[in-house]
């Protein structure tokens, strides 16, 4: 995958997908001040809705999960089976002071998953 679309055409065709969570419990410092983050385990994910500006996922607990697709400045691939997504960094003194945070991963495992 190189671009949001890739990623648009790959959710067409069935896939099971590892999605990983970077932002889950608040890391703090003595000050109490929230200076990063700590990630959720990983859950694995089905499509299942497709929409022209967001796709819904199924969870492991057979819940829904909404994504929008984000903007193309705010993602970033790695090969041909993952995609991070971030977000602007609107935080003051987190993460120190980047200016995009990784929210989100989405690994391909396997395509046409019969699941």
């Amino acid at each position: 995958m190189n671009s949001v679309a890739d990623f648009k055409r790959v959710l067409k065709q069935n896939p099971l997908l590892e999605v990983q969570h970077h932002l889950d419990k608040a890391i703090r410092n003595e000050k109490q001040e929230i200076i990063g983050y700590t990630p959720r385990p990983p859950e694995l994910r089905t499509v299942e809705k497709i929409q022209s500006n967001s796709v819904c996922f199924k969870t492991p607990k057979g819940t829904s999960s909404w994504l929008k697709y984000p903007k193309a400045t705010l993602c970033e691939f790695e090969g041909n089976d993952t995609i991070h997504i971030y977000e602007e960094n609107d935080r003051e003194n987190v993460c120190n002071g980047i200016p995009k945070v990784k929210v989100l991963t989405y690994k391909i495992l396997e395509l046409n998953h019969k699941g």
